[in-house]
């Protein structure tokens, strides 16, 4: 029986001496396992923080053209407001020529009406009206101006 109890005895350290091996083994590959998993961590790491580095080159990108485009349409604005106060003084001065040609043309019409409803005599004469002196005398004193 002591025999008995001292082959059990051994084949105990044996089998004791086999699980603290493969726990070493385990150990070793559970060992591998985190150097593994932590080189891909970091890795992961590294591509977030690109991809977060991308991500504020691309705001500030979009944000630059965000304003130049304001940029361009304020431009456009005030180019567009500069062209229409040009053309509304153009239309001014054209709607002042405008009235005073017609004017003109209605004193002008009233002279050769008057100076149609003359007599020889004030022809021969060459005699002209009140509204004919008046009307070149202001037509030279603008002149003069």
């Amino acid at each position: 029986m002591n025999n008995q109890l001292n082959n059990e005895f051994t084949e105990s350290n044996e089998n004791i001496e086999d699980l603290k091996k493969e726990n070493l083994e385990l150990k070793e590959i559970i060992n591998l396992k985190e150097k593994e998993m932590n080189t891909i961590v970091l890795k992961l790491n590294q591509k977030i923080s690109q991809i977060y580095e991308d991500k504020d080159k691309l705001f500030n990108e979009l944000r630059t053209l965000q304003m130049k485009e304001l940029d361009l349409k304020l431009k456009n604005y005030n180019q567009n407001q500069i062209d229409r106060q040009r053309l509304e003084h153009r239309l001014s001065l054209t709607q002042q020529s405008l009235k005073q040609a017609k004017n003109d043309i209605k004193t002008l019409k009233s002279i050769i009406s008057e100076l149609e409803k003359q007599n020889l005599f004030d022809f021969i004469l060459n005699k002209k009206t009140n509204s004919y002196y008046n009307y070149f005398k202001s037509n030279t004193d603008n002149i003069e101006q």
